[in-house]
């Protein structure tokens, strides 16, 4: 393509809203600038540079689409939920960090049955995902539960809150605000 290059920027802000091309563009927005700029500008996934009064290139944010961010969004929040959380056994020194994937949350769903139909017996070993065991008394894991619970709800309401800031078209940071495993 034969120059000159325009793109079309917001006089204030002077963000790009667009490339535009080789073309004898005049009037309010359209700036010129050269061809590498240019090339480099389309290769941005949308508008998002910020232009100098010359028309170089004076910042380029990367601009992720709303089907990415989606996309992103649904792949972070399982990843967050499965994280696990730290929890400290009365029968333990230290907090332990327990799983909290799908298979765990309905295990430990599971035993908090079993602690309701008081069949857990204290002092029952639970099994951690690297083999070794921790006694659990029945309040230990009634308290798991909740606790497990609670995380995975706040990650899911987090993602809620997410998606509802893309449906308006606010600019989400995806990976800020999931709540703390501790």
């Amino acid at each position: 393509m034969n120059g000159p290059y325009y793109v079309i920027v917001d006089t204030d802000s002077r963000m790009t809203a667009t490339c535009c091309g080789p073309l004898n563009a005049t009037g309010k927005g359209y700036i010129p600038v050269s061809e590498k700029d240019y090339q480099t500008l389309c290769r941005q996934p949308g508008p998002g540079a910020k232009i100098n009064p010359d028309g170089t290139i004076a910042s380029l944010d990367v601009i992720i689409p709303l089907s990415a961010k989606r996309d992103i969004l649904a792949q972070t929040t399982p990843e967050k939920m499965a994280s696990g959380v730290y929890f400290q056994p009365s029968r333990s020194t230290a907090p332990i960090l327990f799983p909290t994937d799908s298979a765990s949350y309905t295990n430990t769903l599971q035993q908090s049955l079993v602690v309701k139909l008081d069949e857990w017996e204290d002092g029952t070993p639970w099994t951690l995902p690297d083999g070794s065991t921790v006694p659990m008394t029945g309040q230990d894991v009634t308290a798991l539960c909740k606790k497990i619970t609670a995380y995975r709800n706040a990650c899911q309401a987090h993602a809620s809150d997410i998606s509802r800031q893309l449906d308006k078209g606010d600019d989400a940071d995806i990976t800020a605000g999931w709540p703390d495993n501790h």
